[in-house]
């Protein structure tokens, strides 16, 4: 399997998106070089033209292989046909990419390489919420076609001549959209860029409706728990506290995907680490202990943990009446009652933390949300 990476196209009238564009230290080209190796993808071409030749030197000795091809302007069946010419012999099929969209997840490649290769289609779309995106995956065989094709430069013109042997691969990734190439999108990559860790809140419900199937029921709890928390980190922000606010909503979103298995709070910890949101896991991880030290400033997991204690079903509910329904179902279990007051008392520790940080008491019409 190869990857072919077209920087040669241009997206619209304007010429302001840079390839050579740094994103954490490394260019948005070498970063989607690596993602592509990290999921498996090590033979790789670039389709360079006049502005990106400059990057040939490097290409070469990271043993990639390169074409400078100056009719990007064409469209993309200009460039790809260039492209072509370069696959190895044994090569049966290719994901085209293009510059544009460097912050595809690794993830998401594998998604699309297990899905085509059960499929046994011949073309493989990305959908995030049933939108195509790239990188898109096609057999060699359709590919080799490029010859006599006659029609415009659209590659959508092209490809649609498969689309009984195309599979739609739902992923739960906004990343595969491009970033097109004006200055504004390029400062919208650089913040996105910012938070690459953490799911969008579009990603996560993605995540919750299409991977982790949740139920309404769950889906209203968690956006609750996620407003509220943010809500709170909003607050306590205004206090001088720096708290990430798509982190926190993010985990909110996403702290119950596992609930109804036993230590439900490790195994959603374990299918996020496996998707590549390790900050996200580690607060779900914690979202049922609260235990917030005197030494230990306020922090996205104690903000997570405590709005999760308000909320019972999609109802913000104080602290003692949240904890009270587990206390009476547990009645005739000691033990299980003493864990439980275990977790309400450092419930109540927590709640005395953030109150003195907000000045004022949460037992009241908090801001907006009715405890």
């Amino acid at each position: 399997m190869t990857a072919i990476i077209l920087t040669a196209v241009f997206f619209s009238k304007s010429e302001l998106f840079d390839p050579l564009l740094k994103l954490g230290g490394t260019t948005v080209l070498d970063r989607q070089v690596n993602t592509f190796r990290d999921a498996g993808v090590n033979d790789i071409v670039v389709v360079l033209n006049e502005r990106t030749a400059e990057l040939a030197p490097a290409l070469a000795q990271a043993e990639i292989h390169w074409v400078i091809h100056d009719e990007g302007r064409e469209g993309m069946i200009s460039s790809l046909r260039a492209a072509l010419a370069f696959l190895e012999a044994k090569t049966e099929s290719f994901f085209l990419s293009c510059i544009e969209i460097p912050l595809v997840r690794r993830t998401t490649l594998r998604d699309i390489i297990r899905a085509y290769e059960l499929s046994g289609k011949g073309v493989a779309y990305p959908t995030f919420f049933g939108e195509r995106g790239f990188p898109i995956l096609i057999t060699v065989e359709h590919a080799e076609k490029l010859s006599r094709w006659n029609d415009s430069g659209e590659l959508n013109a092209f490809l649609e001549q498969f689309d009984s042997d195309a599979i739609n691969v739902k992923v739960s990734d906004e990343n595969i959209f491009s970033y097109n190439d004006s200055q504004s999108t390029q400062e919208a990559l650089i913040e996105r860029w910012k938070n690459y860790h953490i799911p969008s809140s579009s990603e996560c419900i993605s995540l919750l409706t299409e991977k982790f199937a949740v139920n309404e029921e769950l889906m209203a709890h968690s956006r609750k728990v996620a407003n509220l928390a943010v809500t709170i980190a909003r607050a306590l922000n205004t206090k001088g506290y720096g708290l990430n606010l798509k982190l926190i909503e993010a985990a909110g979103l996403l702290h119950d995907i596992a609930r109804g298995k036993p230590d439900h709070a490790s195994i959603a910890a374990s299918l996020l680490r496996e998707i590549d949101y390790p900050a996200v896991a580690e607060i779900v991880e914690a979202h049922m202990n609260p235990m917030v030290s005197q030494s230990e400033q306020i922090g996205e997991r104690d903000v997570v943990c405590f709005a999760d204690k308000l909320v019972q079903g999609n109802c913000v509910v104080p602290l003692e009446t949240r904890f009270q329904r587990r206390l009476d179902h547990y009645a005739d279990d000691p033990k299980a009652r003493a864990a439980i007051e275990k977790k309400l008392s450092n419930a109540k520790r927590l709640r005395r933390r953030i109150e003195t940080a907000l000045g004022e008491p949460i037992e009241s019409s908090f801001y907006g949300f009715t405890i």
